[in-house]
């Protein structure tokens, strides 16, 4: 799991959408700096790791 702290808008369909504050479930990240997710929206797809920071569900129940 990890909060976005820095929004991205995709550039092609296999990416996807980031919005600040918002969680993202990281399911795979690669040695070039991109991650594969699942949005809380439902939307899957890669992203640039370097705008998000991972959290331990500990972390997001406090943010909640």
């Amino acid at each position: 799991m990890a909060i976005v702290i820095k929004s991205y808008e995709k550039r092609n369909d296999s990416e996807v959408n980031l919005a600040e504050k918002d969680y993202i479930h990281v399911l795979r990240r690669y040695a070039n700096g991109w991650g594969a997710g699942l949005t809380m929206l439902g939307e899957s797809g890669f992203f640039p790791l370097n705008r998000t920071q991972s959290v331990t569900s500990a972390q997001q129940q406090r943010k909640s």
